[in-house]
């Protein structure tokens, strides 16, 4: 599968879009999700999403943007 970049910023590629999974999308999806999106440049679509459905536990995702 071949990645598309978008063009360099400061020298560095970075990819168009993002996709994380995992099992339910509950916990770690979710949370890499809100992180990529911090450090990824604006414009950069990111998405988290599960093989079984599943309900974000927000406990988990208030803690994640506390820590900075």
């Amino acid at each position: 599968m071949a990645a598309s970049f978008k063009q360099p910023v400061n020298g560095k590629k970075t990819p168009r879009s993002v996709l994380f999974m995992c099992g339910m999308n509950s916990i770690r999806s979710p949370m890499a999700e809100a992180l990529a999106k911090t450090v990824l440049p604006v414009g950069t679509y990111v998405a988290s999403a599960g093989v079984r459905p599943g309900s974000v536990i927000r406990s988990s995702m208030s803690c994640s943007t506390r820590s900075g």
